[in-house]
């Protein structure tokens, strides 16, 4: 397990940039140069000792001292941005709730789809691994009206912004301005 101390030693980290820069000489890299490379997923991965780490949690133990017991999450959703005010720690089943919508949407709003045997829009939402329901409404926009109350209802944290139902409905109070 990787120390705070190790991390100090190794890297220096600028909050404002979010960029890490190597502290020692290595085979491949010199001081000063830029750790680290993009994963498949578009985060930032240094290898340390032959062990990979995401460079997100290396930065929240190197500025807080522990590796988080949670995710840590990009609050404006670009995965190599770790400057030290976009970083935050939160639950794994709040930070899969930030995702916007799948590929295979057809709505734009998780959790909203056509009944085609009822002629309505169907509205779920998944609780705990759970799907719910939360009815059927004749308009898109009423469906994604008691989507969004759903969420809110449950204290989703820090999701809002990043909500399609919340996008959709901004959307709608912006373009009646």
């Amino acid at each position: 397990m990787i120390t705070q101390k190790e991390i100090r030693k190794l890297l220096s980290y600028n909050k404002k940039t979010g960029i890490l820069r190597w502290n020692v000489n290595k085979r491949r890299v010199k001081r000063g140069d830029i750790a680290g490379t993009h994963d498949t997923n578009g985060y930032i991965q240094i290898r340390i000792n032959g062990v990979k780490y995401l460079a997100h949690r290396l930065i929240w133990l190197g500025v807080k001292g522990y590796l988080p017991e949670h995710d840590i999450d990009h609050d404006d959703n670009i995965k190599d941005n770790n400057a030290w005010d976009n970083l935050y720690e939160l639950t794994h089943i709040n930070n899969t709730r930030n995702i916007g919508n799948r590929s295979n949407n057809k709505s734009g709003v998780n959790g909203v789809t056509w009944d085609k045997h009822n002629n309505k829009w169907r509205v779920n939402i998944t609780i705990n691994f759970n799907q719910k329901s939360i009815g059927r409404f004749k308009y898109f926009d009423e469906a994604v009206y008691h989507r969004l109350a759903a969420e809110q209802c449950l204290d989703w944290f820090n999701n809002e912004c990043n909500s399609p139902s919340y996008k959709y409905i901004k959307g709608l109070t912006n373009n009646a301005s």
